[in-house]
Formats: C-alpha cells, structure tokens, sequence
C-alpha cells in the first residue's frame, strides 16, 4: 500500500549525518563566539568576554580539541537512533575505538584530536555504529528480566557486542590505515608532482570547499592532504597563497561566505534561515562562517554548485587582476579573521582599487548565490505548498509545523516531488477527494465484521488510490493527507448508528507516526470512538518517536494493527515485542496460500500470531478457492474483491447488513466479484 524507501540505509545515514550535524551548531556557535573574542581581544584590544589574550587562546585550544569527541558523540548517538541499536552504547564504543586508533597512530606522545569532523571522526561512529548494530544479535546476552530490572540489564546486554564491536572495528581501521591509505596517499601525491603551481592551488581551493559541503572543515583536511607548506608559496612579491585566498577567494569564509550571507538576508523565503543569517552574521564578517555551513550548506544539493565553483572563480579573477593591474602589496601580513575589504585595504597600502575589486566580487557572487536560493524556494517551497495543501483541505489549525522536516536540506526527491506539487495543488481540494470504505468480512464465528477507509481521487479513479500519494510522501506531507481522512471518518461516523456499527480502520503513514502534532491531531479527533489504525513495519525504522506515539494511540484506547505482513521490512520480532491487536497477511502471501509452501508460511504465522493473541486478517482475496484455504488455515477475517471493492459509506454499509456470521460459510457477493487486484 504504502511504498517502501528505496535506498533506506543510504536514507537512514544521510538523516542521521544531518541530525548530528544540526545538534552541533550550538557548539559551533561557542566556539565562533570564542574565535571572535580572541581576535578582537588581541588585534583591537576588544574584550567581549572577560578573560585574557591567553586564556582565550587556551579556552579555544580546548574546545577545538574537544570537538572531535563531540562529532563522534553526536554521529553515533543520531546513527544507532536510526538504525534501532543503543545510542549510549554506539557512543561510547565509538569514542573508545577513535582513542585507541589515535593512541596507536601517535605511539610516542600524546594522543593529537582532529578537529570538529574530520574524516575519522565521520567513518569511526558510522563502522563502530553500524558493527554494534550487525554483531548484536549474535554476541548479546539476551539476560532474562525477572526483578523489575530492564533499564540496566538492557544496557549490560551489550557487554560482548561491546568488545567484539570495539576489537572488530580499531582492527579494521588499522588494516584500512596500514594498507589502502599507504597505497591512495602514493596515488595522491605522485598526481600532485605532475601538476603546475596555479593548478595546485586551485585543487587546494577545490578540495577545501568540497570537504566543506560534506560537513568535514575543509581547509585542516587538505592542509594535512597537501602540507601546509603551499599556503606559504608566493603568488605574487609580499603575497602568500594563504593571504591571497583570503583577499579574493573565501571572503567571509569558505564558499565565499559573505556572499551566501547577503543573498539568504536578501531572497531567504523561510523565516528559520533569516534567523540563521541574522546570528551568523557578525561571525561572518571576520570570516568565521562555520554556523552557516552547518545550519545551512551541509549536503544541501541546492548550494553545491555555487558553494564550490564561486571560490574557484574567485581565484581566477583574482589571479588575472593582479597580474593585470600592476597592484603592489606591502609586507603586512593579514590574519585569516580580518574583515573583507579591511584586509585589502591593508595588505595594499590603501590601494583602493583591489578594495573596489573586492566589492565586485561579492556582489556578483552575491547575485550568483541569490539565483540559487530563489530557485530553491521555489522548486522546493515546502512551507508554501504546505499551507496551500492544508488550505485544499481545510485543515487551518492542524500541524502548526511539519514536526521533523529538515528545512535546511534539499534532497533530490524532494526537489522534484515539490516542482510537480505546483500543478497537483491547483486542482486539488477537499471538495474533490473523497473516503471509500472496503468491507472486511469474519472468518471465524464471534468475529465482527469492520471497514477499511481508503483516499480516493474520483476525477483519477474509484477503484485505486491516488497516484498523487507518492507526490505527497516524497514532500514530506503525508501527515496533512492523514489528518483530512481522519477527519473525514469522523463525519462519515456521526452517521452511522445503531449497535452494530462496524469498527473503522484507517492508514497511518510513517511520517505521522513520528509526528508528535499530529498523532495529538488524531487522539483529539476520535476521542471516545472506536477506531483501528494500520501502520506499515518499516515505521520502525524511524525509531523511538514512532514506538512512543504508538504507545499514546494504545493508550488512547486505540487498536494497532500491522498492514501488508509478510513482504518488505516484515519481521515476527516486530510483533512479538510490540503486542499488536492485528496483523494483515500481505496480498502476495495470500495469492500463494493454494500452493504447498504459501499455506506452510501461512498457517505458521497464524498459528504463532493466534498463540501470543494477535489476530490475523488477509487482504487481497480474489478467488473462491483462496478464501477456501484461509478458512481452513483458521484466518480471522478476510477483505478483496472477492467480496467487494472498496465504495461509498451508504453502499458499504448496505453490504455488510447482508451478512450474517462467518463469510466462510457464505458465498462472495457475484456482484462485486471480480479477479481485479485493485483494492487499494
């Protein structure tokens, strides 16, 4: 019913990568703030913060050196939250396997700390993470729980997985560091030796601005790449690479970010990034632009271009204008925190030339950026399209916020579900969308019948679900068009009376499970009613957010019933520790139920579903003889187009008056039979 991830690890990392960085911006900001404080206090006399030149230059050293215990910290704690492992567990493995790796790179003095996200501290927490999660199911304890006791021994469970997974992982970086870094860092340097000077530093540029984007600080990784020697080869008499990249290249910091700046304050749509830029902006100006990286360019596609070819052309341009205009430079050497424009008009005596130089740059680059940022909000245009989409559907005072959607990060799918969501929302309303209700029938004596809402699109079709449903899934909307339905099925409810009326079952899509709004949304909406919600597994792959609001349907009075079991992420250790009331026998199983194995695979799941007191519904039935089958293999209820297809309440609730008992010893309805798969 609901389509599966595609890529899901690749997805789950990815997320995991932005969280951590996300987390980590207020610590980036403190340390921004501790850069600027040093800087004003030693080249102005300025002091924001009451310490000393030097005791600022050792809080600073402290923090840098501490900032590689937060990235692994906060990678492993994002990862193994996504991937369903122990965060407290992954994260401390991952720190314990980053000091012995460093302690045995650097044998004879003390352990040196990379700074902030560096290359191992992104691969340590994602191998340690990843091996914690892989080797548990093998080397956990499994210790039984008979004192009241879980939340400790939960954690002591972990005791061999913790040593195979710390012996695994330092022994596989260790063979990583002593055999393919040897043998790429060759590679690496005997290409270098064929290059020219210029080639060189635009390669520096290149790679520094790359690292960037993935969230590594650039500049220390390539330092260690290339040496740090080529920031003092000279460019021009009295000019280094490294002034020369701060006169021209990376003003207001990498990817040239007073530019980046300037445009967000002046085509940013979405008041967080104004927020953003407004606090970014007084670091900015001394070049310290690493809030803005993390808060806005990190993996986000839409900047990737401009965020790493602007600096590129910089180059260009400014290599060509010294060579052009005949500029002079004088002996002072600029700090990399000098103010752009300042630093110009120092390092040139005050030629006032390379400062106008300086200001065309950064407007065009300005102009450059500002294109990129217009075309973002509009291809992307999240928060527009969904006011429009709660607008088509009447829901005002639903989902204040989208409860988890990164605004800062612009993934693929997204880019494109949005640019096509412009045509859906301008034909699509809440007048022109309507609830069918599938009958499902008992099996068994003393079980009651219900009905399955289902969204249809009457202009598209009556007997499928929307092909826009996808479309809305990949924008991140899906907790909106679950909200409309249950709100829908609250109407259609007030109309039903009587003692006899069926329970309803409605989808819940992952995104609404981790939706805190909007599952307060719909525990409002059918408070006191007896109504069924169905969920996919793969929900679980979101973690504790989807674990908790389930608990809060369950404790609503609600039941939770596990839809399409049996194909994808299906796993009987979801069932087991999550009590569900109901599952539903996926389609594909029940077409095989007439051969030798689908009934085996069948029956068993009946029988151990029926024995921890689990329901068992099937969907998808089509035949007379696979409703044969399911009611010799004792399936509780049944649904398909074998009985009926999904239709109007009226007509549904019409069906189900003609039905007395267990559909098994009634024949299908010869109107509504049919070998249609298309139920849902």
């Amino acid at each position: 019913m609901i389509r599966l991830v595609r890529n899901s690890r690749a997805t789950l990392l990815i997320l995991a990568l932005q969280e951590a960085f996300a987390a980590t911006v207020p610590f980036f900001f403190l340390t921004s703030l501790v850069s600027l404080s040093r800087f004003l206090a030693h080249s102005f006399g300025i002091h924001i913060l009451p310490m000393s030149d030097h005791q600022l230059w050792q809080l600073q050293d402290s923090l840098y050196r501490f900032s590689s215990f937060m990235a692994v910290a906060a990678i492993a704690y994002f990862y193994a939250r996504r991937i369903n492992t122990s965060p407290m567990v992954a994260t401390i493995l991952s720190i314990a396997v980053l000091v012995t790796y460093l302690d045995l790179q650097y044998p004879e003095k003390s352990v040196v700390l990379p700074y902030g996200f560096a290359p191992i501290t992104l691969v340590v927490p994602i191998i340690s993470t990843y091996l914690l999660k892989l080797l548990t199911p093998y080397f956990a304890l499994h210790m039984p729980v008979d004192d009241g006791k879980r939340h400790i021994y939960k954690h002591i469970n972990y005791l061999f997985v913790f040593v195979v997974g710390y012996a695994t992982t330092v022994t596989l970086l260790r063979a990583i560091n002593s055999y393919l870094l040897p043998a790429a860092e060759t590679l690496f340097n005997n290409g270098l030796l064929r290059l020219s000077e210029n080639t060189l530093f635009a390669l520096y540029d290149f790679l520094a601005q790359l690292f960037w984007f993935l969230g590594i600080h650039g500049s220390r990784v390539v330092n260690s790449l290339m040496g740090r020697s080529i920031l003092d080869a000279v460019v021009a008499p009295n000019l280094t690479f490294a002034e020369f990249n701060r006169l021209f290249v990376v003003l207001g910091g990498a990817g040239v970010g007073l530019s980046l700046l300037l445009a967000l304050l002046l085509k940013a749509r979405s008041q967080s990034l104004r927020y953003v830029a407004y606090i970014s902006a007084p670091f900015v100006i001394f070049n310290i632009n690493t809030l803005l990286i993390y808060a806005v360019v990190v993996l986000n596609r839409c900047l990737l271009f401009p965020f790493i070819i602007l600096p590129l052309i910089n180059f260009s341009a400014g290599y060509l204008f010294i060579n052009s205009a005949g500029i002079t430079f004088t002996s002072y050497y600029i700090p990399w925190n000098m103010p752009p424009f300042l630093n110009g008009y120092l390092k040139t005596g005050g030629d006032w030339r390379l400062v106008a130089f300086q200001v065309i740059l950064v407007a065009a680059n300005t102009a450059v950026y500002s294109y990129f940022i217009y075309r973002y909000f509009r291809l992307q245009s999240s928060e527009n399209h969904f006011r429009r989409l709660k607008n088509s559907l009447s829901l005002l005072g639903e989902l204040e916020s989208r409860g988890g959607l990164n605004a800062f990060v612009a993934h693929g799918k997204v880019i494109k579900a949005q640019s096509k969501l412009d045509a859906l929302l301008q034909d699509l309303r809440e007048d022109n969308l309507a609830i069918y209700y599938q009958p499902i029938l008992p099996l068994t004596e003393g079980e009651k019948p219900g009905l399955e809402a289902l969204l249809r699109y009457p202009k598209e079709s009556k007997s499928r679900a929307p092909s826009f449903l996808g479309l809305v899934e990949d924008a991140g909307m899906a907790p909106l068009i679950d909200i409309w339905v249950c709100k829908r099925v609250k109407q259609d409810i007030a109309r039903l009376h009587g003692p006899a009326v069926p329970q309803i079952r409605i989808n819940l899509h992952p995104d609404t499970l981790v939706s805190d709004e909007a599952i307060s949304a719909i525990i409002n909406t059918f408070q006191n009613q007896e109504v069924a919600f169905e969920i996919v597994e793969r929900s679980f792959l979101a973690g504790d957010e989807t674990r908790k609001n389930l608990h809060r349907l369950k404790r609503a009075g609600f039941t939770i019933s596990i839809d399409d079991f049996g194909t994808g992420y299906s796993s009987l250790d979801t069932i087991v520790k999550n009590h569900f009331y109901e599952i539903k026998l996926d389609r594909g199983l029940v077409a095989e139920v007439n051969s030798a194995n689908g009934r085996l695979v069948s029956e068993k799941i009946v029988e151990i579903c029926h024995g921890i007191g689990t329901k068992v519904v099937a969907e998808g039935v089509e035949t007379a003889e696979q409703l044969k089958r399911l009611c010799e293999i004792g399936i509780d209820r049944a649904q398909g187009f074998y009985f009926a297809p999904a239709m109007p309440l009226d007509e549904a609730i019409s069906y189900l008056d003609n039905w007395r008992g267990s559909a098994c010893v009634q024949p299908g309805n010869p109107e509504h039979t049919s070998n249609d798969p298309r139920q849902t």
